[in-house]
């Protein structure tokens, strides 16, 4: 079992592949990752060699680049030839080469296509600790079986074979004296052949029994995909599972022919089921969440218990067609990479929105939106994408109000592709959220902000492991601060700043272009019996 995990990436996607090593970095999992990795003055190609064959699992930043790079497919030949378990994770919706798809046919890979990125980051960090665990749990079980075999075997004692050799002749002669004289039935009474009492057999130490594994059987959800339109069966569909709190990715599987699916090796706890098609496939569906609903918030959860098998969970998806486009600076000299952009609408007063990331042309794709009218922005509400630093949102078309923005069709045949934005840098806030009683930080609560004066929201944000929080890309302005623990089933009561209920008397947070409003800090009362 090698020490590292290796990152194999095509040079365009350095920042990206930093990033994934940043992410697998922070949770103690050793990574490599050239240039950084490689000594001053090393031979750059044994230094590959060495560090692929050393590695425990190989993480593939999957591109375009990476796709069509005679370097990232050797290293990744290599990998194979070492029987390296590989995890692709796949940035753009590029179909795979020949050479690449060769050796990653049998392959599982993690899309990151849409934001937020940091999700898909937590998630492959999540995916690389358990297969980690497993690989580890494997080796020690068959190190466990080689010693109990190892000690189960008993030494024969010297000079036992000659003996038992010479015993056996010694009988045969005595049997054929004895059929001679017609009393072969002594045979019946023939004694046991041991060592002579002079020479003692040598006895193996008792083996120790190894402590038993324990294997907790995983539980399971099923059900269908099938077409709004014929009810057929929908193939090739992905469905995932992910946790139903904190929505770390735990199992996905891809529908069969007849549209029918398994996600298997569940642990007990309550999940989130979304069916979206494969990107790279290019289905013309629109992704869901169980049961029924475009929106994330708004997911039935899905409770399985150790061992249960959950059968049901099936989905019936409405077509659906694309939205793409362009970002850039404020002049327009330059594409932002890693920006979100996200496409939205109310329905019955429920909020749906779609969101992709910006490549390092500042292109996006938002796949699988259902045909519908849209608003659309960028950043994304919640400022989801890596790359959108302190940028203000705009609306489409170059609008800095929702109210005044343009409308995005997707209908039959229709797929907007020119939905293009240049982003201005704006100001943000930030803060910590703490517990009343222990004044620990409170992780996975939602912070939003509004317009002090019209009312309008503006961003959100989600805490940190240790509750902290920055709401980026705001314009100068005054605004009102809040946190909403409800939203994410937290046992805590809201507030707005600065510690009160009262949202006429939450106190103004002033922000100015290019600068961050630090200290808007939250002490939140559990509501817990």
């Amino acid at each position: 079992m090698g020490k590292h995990v290796f990152i194999c990436h095509s040079t365009q996607d350095k920042l990206i592949a930093e990033e994934v090593c940043k992410a697998l970095e922070s949770r103690d999992i050793r990574c490599w990752i050239a240039p950084r990795d490689i000594p001053p003055g090393a031979e750059w190609a044994e230094a590959i060699i060495d560090a692929v064959d050393g590695s425990s699992v190989v993480v593939l930043v999957l591109s375009s680049s990476s796709n069509s790079s005679p370097q990232v497919i050797r290293e990744i030949g290599r990998a194979v030839s070492k029987d390296v378990p590989i995890i692709p994770f796949r940035i753009d919706d590029t179909p795979l080469s020949k050479s690449m798809e060769y050796f990653l046919s049998t392959h599982q890979w993690l899309d990151a296509l849409g934001p937020p990125l940091e999700r898909h980051f937590q998630k492959l960090a999540d995916t690389v600790q358990r297969l980690l665990a497993r690989e580890a749990a494997r080796a020690k079980k068959k190190a466990e079986e080689r010693a109990k075999e190892k000690a189960a075997r008993v030494k024969a004692p010297a000079g036992a074979g000659k003996r038992i050799i010479k015993s056996i002749w010694l009988w045969a002669v005595v049997a054929l004296v004895l059929v001679g004289l017609g009393i072969a039935g002594l045979f019946t009474f023939m004694p046991t052949v041991a060592p002579p009492a002079s020479e003692p057999a040598e006895e193996s130490a008792p083996a120790s029994e190894p402590a038993p594994i324990i294997w907790e059987r995983g539980g399971s959800i099923s059900g269908k995909v099938i077409a709004d339109a014929s009810l057929d069966g929908i193939s090739s569909l992905y469905v995932c599972a992910a946790d139903y709190l904190t929505n770390e990715w735990i199992a996905g599987a891809s529908t069969g022919a007849d549209g029918t699916y398994t996600l298997e090796g569940l642990p007990a706890g309550t999940y989130k089921v979304k069916a979206e098609p494969a990107q790279y496939l290019h289905l013309p569906y629109a992704a869901e969440y169980y049961d029924n609903t475009y929106d994330f918030w708004a997911a039935q959860e899905v409770r399985v218990s150790t061992g249960q098998e959950i059968t049901g969970i099936n989905f019936s998806l409405a077509p659906g067609g694309n939205v793409s486009g362009t970002v850039r600076n404020a002049d327009g000299s330059a594409p932002l990479a890693n920006v979100s952009v996200e496409c939205y609408r109310i329905v019955n007063g429920v909020w749906e929105s779609w969101c992709a990331t910006t490549d390092s042309n500042g292109d996006y794709t938002i796949y699988s939106v259902p045909y519908g009218e849209f608003g659309a922005r960028a950043p994304a509400g919640g400022k989801h994408g890596s790359g959108d630093d302190d940028f203000v949102q705009e609306y489409y078309n170059d609008k800095s109000r929702e109210g005044q923005a343009n409308r995005v069709i997707v209908a039959s045949g229709v797929s907007p592709s020119d939905v293009n934005f240049t982003l201005e840098v704006g100001g943000s806030i930030s803060g910590k959220v703490i517990a009343d009683a222990s004044l620990d930080g409170i992780a996975s609560l939602h912070v939003d902000v509004w317009d002090y004066d019209t009312g309008e929201w503006m961003s959100c944000a989600e805490t940190g492991g240790d509750g902290t929080y920055t709401l980026h890309g705001l314009p100068a302005g005054t605004y009102r601060v809040g946190v909403n623990p409800s939203l994410n089933k937290l046992p805590y009561v809201g507030e707005y700043y600065d510690n009160t209920t009262n949202h006429s008397a939450a106190q103004r947070v002033t922000v100015s272009v290019g600068e961050d409003t630090p200290g808007i800090n939250f002490s939140l009362a559990s509501t817990a019996p």
